[in-house]
């Protein structure tokens, strides 16, 4: 008797093939779909085996095998196995839910075998598929680590150039106050230079120095 584990793998598998079976994906597999799957795979089965086959899955007789129906019949009719023995304790009645053996056919265990292929290429190139997302995301992941190390070199770079113009500002309001105070000394230096220059003047034309508005007063009395 199968372990959980392994009678979960078994159910896996079953449902596998169930599903390969079941075309529109109803969760049932009509006789069509059953005759269209079995003449793809190219097993030599006339129309009447594969009914005959549908007919001992389909044990309610509705007229479609779902999942319980099929995972109950389906190792006895392409595998043989324990369900046999279940199937020969039930004494062969239908209406106990057992299925009737079909006599060995090498066609069976070929459809039997081309399922199974069915499912393990199917099987590997969902793992070719999934291998390759994940290198792709391995590669995504890479190339986002590299974007971030370049953003954050450039921001870097962003920050030197922001402190470098806050310190050339600095340096030129530096600049801008040393010529304002070196302007400044000059024209006072001028002002300075002029008015020693009137001081002279009055002296050689007066002998005595007078402010230029008591010249001016002078001036205005001669005159």
């Amino acid at each position: 008797m199968a372990t959980g584990a392994e009678g979960n793998a078994e159910d896996a598998q079953l449902r596998e093939v169930f599903d390969v079976c079941d075309l529109d994906h109803n969760g049932k597999i009509s006789l069509a779909e059953l005759q269209l799957v079995i003449g793809e795979s190219g097993t030599n089965l006339s129309d009447a085996e594969v009914a005959d086959i549908f007919r001992r899955l389909d044990v309610n007789t509705d007229g479609e095998i779902d999942f319980q129906e099929f995972k109950k019949g389906y190792s006895q009719i392409f595998g043989g196995g324990q369900q046999e023995d279940e199937a020969a304790a039930g004494d062969g009645d239908q209406g106990n839910g057992a299925v009737e053996a079909l006599p060995e056919r090498p066609e069976m265990d070929a459809f039997a075998s081309d399922i199974q292929k069915s499912l393990d290429d199917h099987n590997a190139e969902v793992r070719k598929e999934r291998d390759a997302l994940l290198e792709q995301n391995a590669k995504l992941t890479r190339e986002l680590a590299e974007r971030s190390d370049e953003l954050e070199a450039a921001r870097a770079q962003l920050r030197d150039k922001a402190g470098e113009l806050r310190r050339t500002g600095a340096e030129a309001d530096d600049i801008i106050e040393r010529i304002r105070k070196e302007k400044d000394a000059e024209m006072a230096k001028i002002k300075s230079e002029l008015l020693a220059e009137q001081v002279r003047a009055w002296l050689e034309i007066d002998g005595s120095y007078s402010p230029p508005c008591v010249v001016a007063t002078r001036v205005q009395q001669v005159c």
